[in-house]
């Protein structure tokens, strides 16, 4: 009879050749250091103002700069969304403009947005011979007709066309340029395209 075998002991897993108690002790002052920036910059300009430096000044000076952060922060938002890209004036007068805020039209002496254009940003807007209008956006490119959106293209575009016989073009950084007749497939335009 043999004797009964004993288990297999399992062996501690292999610690990562950069680790020591050193490099564990650097990634912990690194990660305090970076938590605490906020209230060292707030305690150095209180001591350069001349103020008093206590945890309630600290703190409060901390907090007004995140807020004063916080406010140019939404301030460049603001002036983004107004960022205008592109725009069109279409066959029956009607103004269009694109841009980071999507897709608007001048009504009645006011800006509306265009609902249903589910792209973050339009970049060129087209007014099409068929009355529709084309529009290139970071994730795909549109169609607007009849008051309803159609994704002709997917893919980040910057300029879209189309001619008279209805045949699509779009134009983009990973795209090329590509065209696409009526009930045809997207084929590339811009082979041997140098840029010259």
């Amino acid at each position: 009879m043999n004797p009964p075998q004993k288990p297999a002991s399992k062996s501690p897993a292999p610690q990562p050749t950069w680790w020591s108690p050193k490099a564990a002790l650097g990634l912990a002052f690194g990660f305090a250091a970076v938590a605490g920036f906020p209230y060292l910059a707030s305690t150095t300009r209180l001591l350069a103002e001349g103020k008093p430096v206590t945890i309630a000044a600290v703190k409060d000076e901390t907090k007004k700069d995140m807020m004063k952060k916080e406010k140019e922060h939404h301030e460049h938002d603001a002036k983004k969304q107004r960022e205008i890209k592109s725009m069109t004036v279409a066959a029956d007068g009607t103004l269009y403009a694109g841009g980071h805020a999507g897709v608007l039209r001048w009504k009645d002496g006011a800006w509306e947005k265009l609902p249903g254009f589910e792209d973050e940003e339009a970049k060129s807007i087209v007014s099409a011979p068929d009355g529709s209008l084309l529009v290139a956006g970071k994730h795909a490119a549109w169609k607007h007709k009849d008051g309803a959106w159609s994704k002709v293209y997917d893919g980040d575009t910057h300029s879209i066309s189309q001619a008279a016989d209805g045949t699509l073009f779009v134009a983009g950084p990973k795209v090329g340029l590509k065209k696409k007749a009526p009930g045809g497939e997207w084929e590339m335009v811009s082979e041997g395209f140098e840029g010259k």
